[in-house]
């Protein structure tokens, strides 16, 4: 299915000349962003307590490790913006809580353009809300050219020290697996399952994959910047934009809301929803074992049925270590090499 589709767009890429393509994809861009924007003017305003009660609603609660994606300019408009959000959800989880937000650069610069990210002021490209983490004095960011996240909370420094040192941005030792051991639940604010970065955490368990081609195959070079401003070179895989491009995260709902405890909570214009991370790393690797996944129907060789399992089991045997730590993995049977 999967190459069935990159096949056509790559065949309509051929017949359609790329001026023509760009031009409709910009008017199509525009109108849907007017008609968004007349939509939410329309749409009720919410007060800072309603904002908090909705949270409430959902399941965010004190001492909660709460990974937050947001597009908040596709969200009701909330009495004082961005500011009263930010505070509003401190205010949920508490100060045994950690709040975590993805700070990604934009792709075209560091991967396209091969600028440096320098973790001190490469801003961050995912809404506002993101960047007023990332300049919060409280906030620690991890060193990823790509994908780096910023947190603010107790297990701050344990979700984002040693990005820099593993190849996949979401695998094991990465901010993204720590926050789902440490019980860790991710905050929709005005997006659907496909700004679910966290997502991409059960194809980093698993990789590589051969069979499931969802990276480039060669490692590509980066320079980073640290926090006392030292240079150096990050080597890692990204993921493949043909086979990105397919990906679509909605086909997987119906198993997040059976086994990730999947919640939304509908306005008159847009949603808020919220997961467990940890069972959706499950439910996600159980879609795949059945041959099924976010880019379509998967045949999987049975001989790799075997690493599924033995992430899953492992998944599930995780356990605490340490007062206030994160949890990890105590595999009954070894995993993959790079682990």
């Amino acid at each position: 299915f999967v190459l069935r589709r990159l096949i056509v767009k790559q065949i309509i890429k051929r017949i359609i000349p790329t001026r023509l393509v760009r031009a409709y994809g910009e008017l199509r861009r525009r109108r849907v962003a007017s008609e968004r924007r007349a939509r939410r003017n329309a749409a009720a305003r919410l007060s800072a307590s309603d904002f908090s009660s909705i949270l409430v609603d959902l399941g965010v609660s004190q001492g909660d490790n709460l990974m937050v994606h947001s597009a908040l300019g596709q969200f009701n408009s909330v009495d004082g913006g961005a500011q009263t959000v930010l505070a509003a959800i401190c205010s949920a989880i508490g100060r045994e809580g950690t709040l975590m937000v993805p700070t990604f650069p934009h792709w075209g610069m560091t991967v396209r353009n091969m600028r440096a990210f320098d973790v001190r002021n490469t801003i961050s490209e995912m809404g506002v809300l993101t960047e007023l983490v990332r300049r919060d004095a409280r906030s620690k960011r991890s060193v990823h050219p790509t994908h780096p996240v910023s947190a603010i909370g107790p297990l701050a420094f344990q979700f984002t020290e040693g990005h820099e040192r593993i190849p996949y941005a979401f695998g094991f030792h990465s901010p993204f697996f720590r926050h789902a051991m440490a019980g860790g639940k991710i905050l929709m604010i005005g997006v659907d399952l496909n700004s679910l970065t966290a997502f991409h955490i059960y194809e980093d368990l698993i990789a590589p994959t051969p069979w499931f081609p969802i990276y480039e195959p060669e490692m590509r070079s980066f320079e980073i910047v640290s926090q006392d401003g030292a240079s150096s070179v990050y080597r890692g895989y990204f993921h493949s934009l043909e086979i990105a491009a397919a990906r679509n995260v909605e086909r997987l709902r119906p198993a997040f809301e059976a086994r990730a405890k999947l919640r939304s909570y509908l306005t008159d214009y847009s949603q808020i929803s919220l997961l467990d991370s940890k069972a959706m790393i499950a439910a996600c690797l159980e879609e795949l074992r059945a041959g099924r996944s976010a880019y379509g129907d998967i045949a999987i060789p049975p001989e790799e049925t075997r690493t599924i399992d033995n992430v899953l089991a492992a998944l599930c045997g995780a356990t605490r270590t340490g007062a206030g730590s994160v949890m990890f993995f105590h595999p009954a049977k070894p995993l993959n090499g790079h682990y």
